[in-house]
């Protein structure tokens, strides 16, 4: 019987001297079998059985999926369980450098391969039983193909089940063999970032990447802007987690020092830090965020005080009783004028009482005496220490204390017309009135705070100025771009919009 190997480089010897070679079908899926033989043996990971295999697939037309799916995905399985059972990582990558790979999951073949169910469980049971291991000597330090399909490949074995401490410590090791110019050490490092980020390990990362650039002075800022930029990414799809990553980076002075390198970065993590608090309501440090807009104030006045008097602002939102985000206050002043209409309807409309009788007298005079000149209140208060009293006065009703209190239920009680029920029903409707009342009374609140800094800010900032400013710091700065366009753009049009909503409903 032919050995498969050999068989396999004598058709390789035979493409090159008859490159119009033919086969028949049947020779077509022999050559398949013995692919799948081949790729079980370490001389087998050799690239040639996968150019052969890729110049099998071309000769088989339409039947291109049928075999890939019958011999395609076993070979490959073959090979990646036999190299890791043998210590022969990255060498049994042999089919992904050479093109023999079937279709991909998102844009990313490593991954269709690995999650495939006739590669997943297989590779799973392999990795449980033997340690992973690559061996680097096989690695040439330049080469970029085998190079990227090793980080490709450490990047997807968590799906199968490595642990995530072998993951970055091969990943680490990936990145001190390759050169510096090759493109998988930067896959690499990523990474590496990635890992430490979602292990929550943010501090580890910074220190880990100061350790591999402190030598580079003078890429060094081009370097801090890029790993903060991949930061900030990894975190925002993280959440509130992810906040906190981004916000204790503003906090650790080592890090900071790290940061200083380079103004993109400290601008990058002040924008991000700003979004986070104005649209999130989350807490971030704010004399960071203010530090680092007055880098601008020299070219970009405009934007400098925008960023810090409403990073100001939203930070001391966050820090309130009841923290709230600087986005949710701009739309109070066209909510207010329809929280008090919809008060003043429900006022008017009689609820429904049983029998209309006491509960019902109860009920138009806690109107007539309380709620109505509350909310008359409300609709004309025009300063902070009016709503301060008429807050002191929502807070502290009761419903239950304004039934007893009244004269209407005193003369009931006396006359015995209104059951336990009714008296529930009652105070229902009252405590429904009074959150109301609070609800109105902290969109008055909102709505003050709001036209106040609005009227600072458009004494204070010239907006086509502002605008201006904008295109010339992109323009000066190209990489910012999508900073800018992530971060402040997103506050700044809600900030314009809610200058709108405060011209469109003025106070009385």
């Amino acid at each position: 019987m032919d050995d498969p190997l050999e068989s396999l480089r004598q058709l390789a010897q035979d493409i090159k001297s008859q490159p119009n070679i033919t086969l028949s079908h049947k020779q077509i899926q022999d050559y398949f079998e013995k692919l799948v033989v081949v790729a079980h043996t370490p001389d087998g990971y050799e690239s040639l059985c996968w150019e052969i295999g890729v110049w099998l697939l071309l000769l088989a037309g339409e039947r291109q999926a049928i075999l890939f799916n019958a011999y395609g995905y076993p070979a490959i399985r073959a090979a990646l369980t036999s190299a890791i059972e043998s210590g022969g990582l990255p060498k049994g990558l042999g089919w992904y450098t050479s093109g023999f790979t079937p279709g991909d999951v998102d844009g990313d073949v490593m991954l269709g391969v690995l999650t495939h169910p006739t590669i997943q469980p297989v590779l799973k049971r392999t990795l449980a039983a033997h340690e992973l291991c690559l061996d680097l000597d096989y690695l040439r330090p330049s080469d970029q193909q085998t190079g990227s399909a090793a980080v490709c490949l450490l990047a997807h074995l968590r799906r199968v089940g490595l642990d995530r401490q072998t993951q970055l410590m091969w990943a680490a090791r990936l990145v001190e063999h390759l050169d510096a110019e090759n493109p998988a050490r930067e896959q690499a490092i990523r990474l590496v970032l990635e890992g430490l980020l979602q292990a929550e390990r943010y501090v580890n990362a910074f220190y880990w990447l100061q350790a591999y650039f402190h030598a580079a002075d003078q890429n060094l800022s081009d370097t801090v802007f890029e790993v903060t930029a991949e930061i900030i990414k990894i975190a925002d799809g993280m959440g509130e987690s992810g906040y906190s990553v981004l916000n204790s980076l503003s906090y650790d002075n080592d890090l900071l020092g790290l940061l200083y390198n380079s103004k993109r970065a400290q601008l990058l993590l002040a924008l991000a830090l700003l979004w986070i608090s104005f649209t999130k309501g989350f807490p971030v440090k704010q004399d960071f965020i203010d530090q680092s807009a007055e880098l601008l104030w020299g070219e970009y006045p405009n934007i400098t005080l925008f960023v810090k008097r409403v990073s100001n602002w939203a930070c001391q939102l966050v820090r309130q009783a009841r923290p709230a985000a600087a986005v949710d206050y701009l739309h109070a002043p066209e909510q207010r004028p329809q929280a008090l209409a919809a008060l003043k309807r429900d006022l008017q409309r009689p609820p429904n009482l049983r029998g209309r009788g006491s509960a019902l007298d109860v009920w138009k005079e806690c109107r007539d005496t309380v709620f109505d000149p509350l909310l008359s209140a409300l609709a004309q208060v025009a300063s902070h220490k009016e709503l301060r009293g008429i807050k002191k006065d929502i807070d502290e009703l009761g419903a239950e204390a304004l039934v007893k209190n009244s004269a209407a239920y005193k003369s009931s009680v006396r006359l015995r017309k209104i059951e336990a029920g009714l008296h529930k029903t009652l105070e229902a409707h009252l405590q429904k009135y009074i959150d109301s009342l609070a609800h109105s009374a902290d969109l008055c609140y909102q709505s003050l705070e709001v036209t106040m800094l609005v009227k600072q800010l458009e004494a204070e900032i010239k907006w086509t100025d502002l605008q201006q400013e904008y295109d010339e710091l992109v323009e000066h700065w190209p990489s910012l771009a999508e900073c800018l366009q992530s971060y402040f753009s997103p506050v700044l049009d809600e900030w314009l919009a809610g200058v709108e909503r405060v011209e469109n409903t003025p106070w009385p």
